[in-house]
């Protein structure tokens, strides 16, 4: 996010360490500044504020199984983050869920917090050959 509270999408080709990515600003935003000890980062002058960081990886999805794979998998991130942070999920819908899980760190942590998606285009990749599928998971 910037200082505004706008998203950044950031893209990368296929096979080309999008998760290494991911990963790295993870470790970037919970301020593991330890495993960036000889990297330009650590001489920047980044602050290194610890911010609670909520990561969804749709990569295990059975995506041709129905739109229930794709909510499955968005549960799954969303259960791990509470899990890590000592807080529960609570709603009805994925969408519910992940508005009070982001409500409830930001309460417990008051910092911004940071959601990173992992392999977001794998629904929509498996289900190419799908349009009525794909259609569903757009």
């Amino acid at each position: 996010m910037t200082s505004s509270g706008k998203a950044i999408f950031l893209t990368r080709p296929r096979r080309f360490g999008k998760s290494l990515l991911c990963s790295t600003l993870a470790a970037i935003y919970e301020g593991r500044r330890d495993l960036f000890g000889s990297l330009a980062i650590d001489k920047s002058g980044y602050d290194w504020k610890k911010h609670p960081v909520v990561r969804i990886d749709l990569n295990c999805g059975d995506y041709l199984r129905g739109i229930s794979h794709l909510d499955s998998a968005i549960n799954i991130g969303l259960v791990q983050t509470a899990l890590k942070y000592d807080l529960t999920v609570e709603g009805e819908t994925s969408a519910e869920k992940f508005a009070r899980l982001i409500s409830s760190l930001y309460l417990k942590y008051n910092e911004r917090v940071i959601v990173i998606i992992d392999e977001y285009d794998k629904p929509l990749l498996i289900t190419a050959d799908e349009p009525k599928l794909q259609a569903e998971m757009r």
